[in-house]
């Protein structure tokens, strides 16, 4: 297992890779929109369980982010609570702040990292 790294895999089990930040951003944008940090979390938790179970059938099934480790979705967990943390304690702007996320999703999955 390692800390930090550029890509996870099922057999890396990498806790933080870039996709972290996005984590973290949609924490923030979440805490901005939902009307508590019980909804976010649910929500998340969620998407990462979709991801571990695709992670899970990754000899199965190929393909774009389906090779992802437990460890991973903790560390997407854990930015994904800062970044709730962070929306509720400073004054963001939503709008500039879905920019950057969009922004920062196109040069992640188009240099494929993480």
């Amino acid at each position: 297992m390692q800390l930090l790294g550029e890509t996870d895999t099922v057999q890396s089990n990498t806790m933080i890779t870039p996709w972290f930040l996005m984590h973290l951003i949609s924490g923030i944008i979440a805490s901005k929109i939902l009307p508590n940090k019980l909804y976010g979390i649910v929500l998340h938790t969620i998407y990462e369980i979709n991801d571990v179970y695709k992670g899970l059938r990754a000899n199965c099934i190929k393909g774009e982010w389906s090779n992802n480790s437990v460890v991973n979705s903790i560390g997407d967990t854990i930015g994904f609570i800062i970044g709730q943390y962070i929306g509720e304690t400073m004054k963001i702007n939503l709008y500039r702040l879905i920019e950057l996320y969009a922004i920062l999703f196109f040069l992640f999955t188009h240099f494929k990292l993480g």
